[in-house]
């Protein structure tokens, strides 16, 4: 069992995290618009793809601190990195699919803005975009930006639990317009937080020796808070936290499994899986697919299709000076 970085770098108990949660969307993804699923599928959807989302956010905060990457780079650096990472794939995905979307929409009789006007509404609401799934990056990219001020917050003793528990009632306070992710920056300011806090706490003396012990006795009560959690209040919230603390302990003892030469594709799969899956859902919509063979497919093919594009492009990118292809997927 080890939870330093591997020879790459990477901390592998975090990369299986990245990995089950980049899975769980990718299968909440697949379950298509035009097939009538069971009660207990559709039901189920929206706690796997918060469950997924969350230990994203989670793992995206607690990777700022076991990167140094702020100390490292620099604020301004460190902000021109994520930039290139996060807003380049969603500008260039979206009008990539801006025309295929648009033949999709006219094939099962939908209805799509092409009009300047609609392409911008795309962008200034992502959730109601051309690829909603992608609402993912930009809110992503307003965390880092505020990057600075949470992780001076975090390593005070005090300041970070004001701001935990700021962030956790932000989450249950009225919606606001979600121009810009606003909303979801409220929604998951909490998360993001939450992994700074966790990284800050394990790097410090007590908890660094005993962090194995800790994570282990609390994923045991978490466990069992999760299988009475949808008899609680705030059920979503301890379901978020249930799941960050059974995959970071699991993590921890057999992360080694993870490899790297997976994870590291995590971004690139979770970017283009929506597009292939919609073209999967169409097709096999307009046949007439039995929905568990169109799940299958859209989720096997989901994850293989934007894998193999993947691992071309690193390939074919290998030795040149700039990698165009791999900012546009977020390698």
């Amino acid at each position: 069992m080890s939870n330093e970085p591997s020879k790459n770098g990477r901390l592998n108990y975090i990369t299986l995290i990245q990995i089950v949660g980049m899975l769980l969307i990718v299968l909440s993804h697949s379950v298509s618009n035009y097939a009538t699923y069971p009660a207990i599928v559709t039901n189920s959807v929206h706690s796997i793809q918060m469950i997924g989302l969350t230990a994203f956010m989670w793992c995206s905060g607690y990777l700022l601190i076991r990167t140094d990457s702020l100390k490292k780079y620099g604020y301004w650096k460190y902000i021109g990195k994520r930039a290139l990472r996060l807003l380049v794939p969603f500008f260039v995905i979206q009008l990539l699919m801006l025309i295929p979307k648009f033949l999709i929409s006219r094939l099962t009789g939908g209805a799509m803005d092409l009009s300047l006007r609609g392409v911008l509404h795309s962008f200034l609401y992502p959730r109601e975009g051309i690829l909603p799934h992608l609402w993912f990056l930009p809110t992503l990219m307003i965390l880092c930006l505020l990057s600075f001020l949470l992780v001076l917050a975090a390593k005070n003793k005090l300041i970070r639990w004001f701001v935990l528990v700021g962030a956790a009632v932000l989450m249950f306070l009225p919606s606001v317009p979600n121009v810009l992710c606003l909303n979801d920056v409220k929604l998951y300011l909490f998360w993001y937080f939450l992994g700074i806090f966790t990284a800050v706490m394990f790097c410090e003396k007590t908890m660094k020796k005993l962090k194995n012990v800790i994570v282990a006795v609390v994923a045991v009560v978490f466990y069992i808070l999760f299988c009475f959690v949808d008899h609680i209040t705030l059920a979503d919230t301890f379901k978020g936290l249930c799941s960050i603390v059974f995959l970071l302990s699991i993590g921890m003892f057999v992360g080694r499994i993870a490899g790297d030469s997976f994870g590291k594709y995590t971004f690139p799969i979770y970017i283009l899986s929506l597009p292939v899956q919609n073209i999967v859902e169409v097709l096999l919509s307009r046949i007439g697919m039995h929905w568990s063979v169109t799940t299958l497919t859209m989720l096997i093919l989901g994850i293989a299709l934007p894998y193999l594009i993947a691992v071309v492009v690193r390939s074919m990118e290998k030795n040149w000076k700039y990698k165009p292809i791999s900012r546009c997927i977020g390698l």
